[in-house]
């Protein structure tokens, strides 16, 4: 349901961007949906004018979606735009779970924004970042034993990540973070048997946070389990699919530099409204239930240990930041233990060479620099039929 001020915002957003001007209603009143294939080739027509004045001035934040479907795309933001949507974020991680900006956390990170040597960490006083690459299980050891040392009191966390730090506890038989009183899960699916699996190691509060580079955070869990929709900061609908599937569409409220309306976002869920009774929190805001979204797979190596793909996708995030975001789509699939083939998708020409040789150069894992990479190069790649999306890693092996 979108109220009046919501429908003041779009009608403003269809007049002012030229990419919308031009487009007309749907018969029930609606605005056409934006996707994510058409938006890949025109991300710069969805520029506000007052947009386009500041990226060329270069006052704008540059950020490109994660690559995690196997699409990368360049989003802005004005710097006070930025901070204003995750504001509410940061309302209800202290109304729900007491943590404040000042906090001390620890949190992985892929690879950052024009960097150009990756560091495998990151300290900025209160925050302790570790590198994706190499999770090993001597080096999810010491940077369990790092973290005993900082004592966080909080932690942001893929799910798979947060396994890895599960499955080293159990296997070093280590004592439990006891200075972590929040564990905060993002960027992938979170399922039941994970969070049991998360919970039994670290006795702590959970929460799921549902966001994208796109629009920052879109639903936050409260203690009594629901995923309540970021309201200031985006409208959420959902569209019913013929297979009976619900598909999200999401509108932003904030960013005022790429105003992203009705932007089919490729996950599915349904979004639950309140009728008269308000969830125990009292938090008014329509409740999202996801049923597929983003995962990721692991890579199996032949003595029986698993590597994060992340480690391929920081490697193709080395390629775009050498080349100019040169890779466009991207799919990589584990043929066998040594074994991958690399789909690629390009933005424009290049030497395909130099992009493979940069591309196995960042892999810096010994295991993983002796396999064979056979890349294909495509004009485009398609999603999955079951899911809707386009998946960055796929393992094939029969483990």
């Amino acid at each position: 349901m979108i109220d009046e001020k919501d429908k003041k915002f779009l009608k403003q957003a269809y007049t002012n961007i030229s990419a919308y001007s031009c487009m007309k209603k749907n018969k029930d009143g609606t605005y056409p949906i934006l996707d994510k294939a058409w938006l890949l080739n025109n991300s710069y027509s969805v520029l506000t004018p007052q947009g386009h004045v500041l990226l060329y001035q270069n006052k704008l934040i540059h950020m490109r979606t994660s690559g995690s479907t196997g699409c990368y795309m360049d989003i802005y933001w004005k710097p006070e735009d930025y901070k204003k949507s995750m504001l509410a974020l940061w309302w209800y991680r202290y109304h729900y779970y007491g943590i404040l900006p000042q906090d001390k956390m620890c949190y992985f990170f892929t690879m950052e924004s024009n960097v150009e040597k990756q560091e495998e960490e990151i300290f900025k006083g209160k925050e302790f970042g570790f590198s994706k690459t190499n999770l090993t299980k001597e080096r999810i050891f010491n940077i369990y034993e790092k973290m005993q040392e900082f004592q966080p009191k909080w932690l942001l966390l893929q799910p798979s990540i947060a396994l890895l730090l599960c499955e080293c506890i159990d296997y070093y038989n280590l004592e439990t973070l006891e200075s972590v009183n929040y564990i905060e899960l993002s960027g992938e699916m979170l399922t039941n048997e994970v969070r049991n699996v998360i919970s039994r190691h670290f006795h702590c509060a959970i929460a799921n946070q549902y966001g994208a580079n796109e629009f920052n955070s879109i639903a936050y869990e409260c203690p009594y389990g629901k995923l309540h929709i970021m309201k200031n900061n985006v409208i959420v609908e959902s569209e019913k699919l013929s297979d009976g599937r619900e598909e999200l569409i999401i509108t932003t409220k904030t960013n005022t530099a790429m105003s992203l309306i009705r932007y089919r976002i490729g996950d599915y869920g349904r979004v639950i409204h309140h009728n008269q009774k308000l969830c125990r929190c009292k938090n008014s805001s329509p409740v999202l239930e996801l049923t597929l979204g983003r995962s990721n797979d692991y890579i199996f190596c032949e003595n029986g240990e698993k590597i994060n793909a992340y480690v391929l996708i920081r490697a193709m995030d080395c390629v775009n930041d050498y080349m100019d975001s040169i890779v466009k789509q991207f799919q990589i699939v584990q043929k066998d233990y040594k074994i991958f083939d690399v789909k690629v998708v390009l933005e424009g020409k290049c030497n395909k060479q130099t992009l493979m040789k940069l591309f196995c150069g960042a892999i810096q894992e010994k295991y993983l620099k002796e396999a064979k990479y056979q890349f294909r190069f495509y004009d485009r790649l398609l999603p999955e039929e079951r899911t809707g999306k386009l998946a960055c890693f796929i393992c094939e092996l029969k483990c």
